[in-house]
């Protein structure tokens, strides 16, 4: 007919001087004996075989054969059907599910698919053995008979936006053979054939073990943090202990010494005069020792923290570091404040590490500290008017004053921006 003449690009007498198994290629002429053995004696037959176009194309093609008598002589009528693009299509599914099926069954990480209605329809090795069950106990139950019972709602929720087209990760906990606990972040994303979504594909990343070792780094660090604490709390004992040593032995000592130098000064007669002079620069170097044993107590530990509190020994600092740097420093305050000994001395050592940083580095005139009494917590903000500094260079290595000062904040409970 002239869809076999426009199929094959033959012509009409082309086709009719040529003999049936002139269409044919080789592997096509040893599989058409087989055929026609295999239908003696039959008046239809169906089979499947490659012909030859006129150009060279071959194609599959499902023939179906039909004998019939014409006048005197027997005849067959082929109806031939081209079936190569729905064999390449079937071949190109066979493969994508062999290697659907391969990534599925052999995937190492726990995976298994869902019916709309939450039921598990397969399931991989990995999933099975992360419930301590075989596959057989897994397919064809309820997802929800292995989660933890809090997790149960906030799965169903996922899953419900899942089966509108939105793809969900989330921690969720299952519960294994033995009653253990896995936690498990899970990906689900909707499945679907002919536009139609018809169930979800689930992938679990167990993470139990990297939380446990969160959890043990955590504890590590707050062990950390607490020996620290228990560091600063000695040392600031010690600091205190020697201050008080220093004031009260080499104190008493120094203004002994002075006192004993005066006298020689108000013995030495006019004639000694050159004995006076080396005893009025003696006694000036005394007066300088007492300065220095002050100095070197009021840093080892501010006596007044304890007797005045912490504004106090705030302003008396403030006015000692203008005198030594040249910086000016103004105190904003309230009047009054009630703090715990060891927040007061925190808060103190951290304005006191800052104020050295400022004249270490800042290059500035004026530090301006405000102290803001709240109902629950006190905020202490301390600027000057410097060159500032890079905030990504309080991460290097050798950062150890900003690291000291976000220690002792963290220890009073409070934080350092």
């Amino acid at each position: 007919n002239q869809a076999a003449l426009l199929h094959y690009q033959y012509t009409e007498q082309e086709f009719l001087e040529m003999k049936r198994t002139d269409l044919l290629t080789e592997d096509g002429k040893a599989r058409f004996r087989d055929v026609l053995y295999t239908a003696k004696g039959k008046d239809k037959y169906n089979h499947i075989i490659q012909h030859r176009k006129k150009n060279g194309e071959i194609i599959d093609v499902q023939i179906h054969a039909c004998l019939f008598q014409h006048a005197d002589h027997d005849g067959v009528l082929v109806i031939a059907q081209d079936i190569t693009d729905q064999k390449k299509a079937a071949f190109a599914l066979q493969d994508s599910e062999a290697r659907y099926k391969s990534l599925f069954e052999q995937n190492p990480e726990p995976v298994f698919s869902l019916c709309p209605d939450g039921f598990i329809q397969t399931a991989n090795a990995a999933f099975a053995k992360l419930l301590g069950l075989s596959l057989d106990k897994v397919t064809g139950r309820s997802y929800y008979d292995f989660l933890e019972p809090e997790c149960i709602i906030s799965s169903r929720n996922c899953f419900t936006k899942v089966l509108q087209d939105s793809a969900q990760t989330f921690y969720s906990v299952i519960i294994n053979k033995l009653k253990e606990k896995i936690v498990v972040n899970m990906t689900q994303m909707p499945i679907k054939v002919n536009n139609r979504i018809v169930g979800a594909f689930c992938i679990l990343n167990d993470e139990t073990e990297i939380l446990k070792i969160n959890q043990e780094l955590k504890k590590s660090h707050q062990e950390l943090r607490e020996l620290a604490s228990h560091i600063h709390v000695a040392r600031e004992e010690e600091r205190k202990y020697i201050a008080r040593e220093i004031h009260d032995e080499l104190g008493q000592v120094l203004t002994a010494l002075k006192i004993d130098i005066s006298l020689l000064t108000r013995k030495a007669t006019t004639q000694q005069a050159d004995i006076s002079g080396e005893i009025a620069s003696t006694l000036n170097i005394a007066d300088e020792a007492i300065k220095s044993v002050k100095r070197i107590v009021s840093e080892l530990r501010p006596m007044g923290l304890d007797d005045l509190g912490l504004l106090n020994e705030v302003q008396l600092y403030a006015q000692r570091y203008q005198t030594r740097f040249g910086i000016k420093v103004e105190v904003k305050a309230p009047k009054t404040l009630m703090l715990k000994r060891e927040q007061a001395i925190e808060i103190f050592r951290i304005i006191q590490e800052a104020l050295t940083n400022i004249a270490r580095h800042s290059k500035a005139s004026v530090v301006i500290i405000d102290i803001v009494k709240k109902p629950r917590s006190v905020t202490v903000s301390i600027a000057d008017n410097g060159v500032g500094f890079n905030s990504e260079g309080e991460k290097k290595v050798n950062s150890f004053g900003l690291i000291g000062m976000r220690e002792r904040a963290l220890m009073i409970g409070g934080n350092l921006q």
